[in-house]
């Protein structure tokens, strides 16, 4: 019998198998076997191999396939033959309807020789570990065993977080929060709005992703912070430039200026680092008590922000409380007891690469002449005695804003809205309806995100699988916690200047990604024909990529072209395929091919990397070569180097043919559904690293 040599010759080498200090850890384990025999062998291991591990044997032969009732959360482990001798049912078709389950057990697959290997190979990221029974040995099994144990424990940890920190992250449960503001709820917690001064310059000297990245490193740095401080925070990115966080009431005003003022403090010893760069910043903070706050969300949003006005009037890291609706001129709050005023200090200019020692750089500080838009330029830095009427606001400690300063903040204009080249700048004009607009908002709010769908390098394929591979797509969600999907965004949204700024958003958000990767990955980004004809795109992705040449992130980055749209601008998708290529070493695919002898003289016309070919092309193709009885598209498609990646694969026998055709990569519902995270990152550091 298959293994049987092997785990009983391993015994007669070493006697006595070494137990390990966690095998106590491992309470259940399940053995899915066609095999009798081979069952109850793996027992008798199993036995001498653990402490206390309770064995529980599932003959399929008998028993058939496991229903929709089998409580799989009472096992730990799961050891799950390939082959289970029920028609239409292996293996891999039980862990595959079992992929949403989050209590699924830690899956080691047994499988022969053969291309069900293959297969299993093939969509290893759904198990932990795949054994051939002709080589299994005892040393090998317990190795296997108590590693997959230790990591589903582990992601069973990390699932936890992300549950509790994507519903932190999730826009809509934080409108519901401050909507809620009168109840129970809302008398424990506090609003703040964290603003990144001086935020035109930092993007004007480090670019966009830099200044993203400072955000989002302010996001995660607040949200440590306060957690640390049991204070329960929940953040969000609330724009461009802001970080909002609700925190719980730490009882006392003497103690919430004390928690902001260790805030400050701990923003101004922890400077954004990358790679051995150091990169200074300051933030002025707005808050508020929902427990006296008033109106709707959008109202005690404007609160907040008009008390974000009044920090800004200061150099340093800064905070405002506010008791009242500011937006109505009420009173706003004197503390009485208040510590001592730290003397403000200089604004902390970023030093960008090979700059000037820091006393040659002068003070960089934002002036707003009266009736335009912010203006960035160098002055040195004021003491407070110099700063102008109306300007005077609290730093770290709180205090009451005179009477000039309230008349400022009724005048506050809701948010900053300058915004570099870098950005996208092309927001739709052109008339369009509500749930158009609804989607306009979401974008200013923060409110979408990325999706990603696994792309797998298929076994012996010749594919290359140092990074794994995501399909992006984008998700909104609404303030009534709904998600729409890419699909409905895309057509409620028309508009040839949104397809633009949709595609800008995706790479800008991709480049940000990569650049701050753990782990290396390449993503697939959908390009719009509406960007292929856009004059400014070269220019704008110029800029966004400056200054990033020692971690250039392009080369994890792969455009996706839809065969409709490049024969519709060939011309300006050869040129654009041509520089970024030559220039960014990004790489192209082409797909959504109508007809399959369209395949192979769209690839001729330009450089592209990649094919995504429906599977039932794919199939095509197939059988064409072998009508042909030699050379065909698919063998053309791999002398001119084009890797295939084999669409919507929906079972493990497409897969299986997939392989035989010699597809090099494969995606859908079988391989994958998208998720908002990646496997290896929390949603903290998906969204705000």
């Amino acid at each position: 019998m298959a293994g049987f040599n092997a785990l009983i010759g391993i015994e007669q080498q070493q006697g006595a198998f070494p137990r390990m200090s966690n095998d106590a850890e491992l309470k259940r384990l399940l053995i899915l076997d066609d095999d009798a025999d081979f069952r109850k062998l793996v027992m008798i291991y199993l036995k001498k191999m653990f402490t206390g591990l309770t064995l529980v044997e599932y003959d399929p032969v008998v028993q058939g396939a496991p229903g929709e009732g089998f409580d799989w959360a009472e096992y730990d482990v799961l050891l799950l033959d390939y082959y289970l001798s029920i028609e239409g049912v292996t293996g891999l078709d039980i862990l595959q309807a079992n992929r949403k389950n989050k209590r699924f057990p830690a899956t080691i697959m047994l499988t022969g020789a053969g291309n069900e290997e293959v297969a299993v190979r093939a969509v290893k990221a759904g198990v932990y570990e795949y054994l051939r029974k002709a080589k299994l040995d005892k040393q090998q099994l317990h190795t296997v065993i108590l590693e997959a144990f230790e990591k589903y424990q582990a992601e069973q940890s990390l699932s936890g977080e992300m549950a509790s920190q994507s519903r932190a992250f999730d826009k809509a449960a934080f409108y519901q929060q401050l909507e809620r503001h009168g109840d129970e709820l809302g008398k424990r917690r506090i609003l703040l709005l964290v603003e990144l001064d001086n935020h035109e310059i930092l993007e004007e000297r480090l670019g966009v992703i830099l200044r993203d990245n400072i955000i989002k490193y302010i996001a995660r740095e607040g949200f440590e912070f306060f957690k640390a401080a049991a204070l329960q925070p929940s953040v969000t990115l609330f724009s461009d430039i802001c970080v909002a966080l609700l925190i719980d009431d730490p009882v006392s005003e003497q103690t919430l200026n004390a928690r902001l003022t260790a805030l400050c403090q701990h923003l101004e010893k922890r400077p954004y680092r990358l790679d051995d760069q150091s990169f200074g910043f300051t933030v002025s903070i707005g808050v508020l008590a929902l427990a006296v706050a008033q109106g709707s969300a959008e109202q005690i949003i404007v609160q907040v922000r008009q008390a974000c006005e009044i920090a800004n009037g200061e150099e340093g890291n800064s905070f405002y409380i506010a008791k009242a609706r500011l937006y109505k001129l009420s009173a706003i709050e004197a503390a009485a007891a208040k510590p001592a005023a730290l003397p403000p200090k200089p604004q902390a200019a970023p030093s960008p690469p090979e700059t000037q020692p820091p006393e040659a750089t002068p003070q960089l500080k934002l002036v707003v002449p009266e009736g335009k838009s912010a203006v960035a330029r160098a002055e040195p830095p004021s003491s407070p005695a110099a700063a102008p009427p109306g300007v005077a606001a609290q730093k770290r400690p709180a205090k009451a804003a005179p009477a000039a300063a309230q008349k400022a903040v009724a005048a506050a204009r809701p948010a900053p809205t300058a915004q570099a080249q870098t950005k996208p700048q092309a927001k739709p004009q052109a008339k369009t309806d509500n749930a158009a607009q609804k989607i306009k908002q979401a974008f200013d709010e923060k409110r979408v995100i990325q999706t990603f769908r696994p792309i797998i390098p298929l076994a012996n394929s010749g594919a290359d699988e140092a990074h794994t591979i995501y399909g992006l797509s984008l998700q909104v969600l609404g303030t009534d916690g709904k998600v729409i999907e890419a699909a409905q965004i895309y057509a409620q949204t028309k508009a040839a200047a949104f397809r633009k700024y949709i595609d800008r958003w995706m790479i800008r958000e991709t480049v940000g990604r990569v650049l701050n990767a753990q782990a290396p990955h390449t993503f697939v980004l959908s390009l719009s024909q509406d960007s292929l004809t856009d004059a400014g795109f070269f220019g704008w992705l110029r800029k966004l990529l400056a200054g990033l040449d020692k971690k250039d992130p392009s080369r994890s980055i792969a455009l996706e072209i839809r065969a409709a749209d490049f024969s519709a601008k060939a011309k300006q998708a050869n040129a654009l395929i041509g520089y970024l290529t030559k220039h960014h070493d990004f790489r192209f695919i082409l797909s959504e091919f109508p007809r399959y002898t369209h395949i192979n003289p769209l690839i001729s016309k330009a450089k592209f990397s990649l094919a995504r070919i429906d599977q039932e092309q794919i199939r095509q193709l197939a059988r064409a070569r072998e009508e042909g009885g030699g050379s065909s598209l698919l063998d053309d498609l791999q002398v001119a180097g084009v890797k295939i990646i084999a669409d919507k694969v929906e079972d493990a026998g497409t897969l299986t043919e997939m392989i035989a055709a010699g597809a090099d990569y494969a995606q859908g519902n079988f391989i994958g559904e998208p998720t908002q995270q990646l496997d290896e990152a929390s949603n903290m550091e998906s969204l705000i690293v």
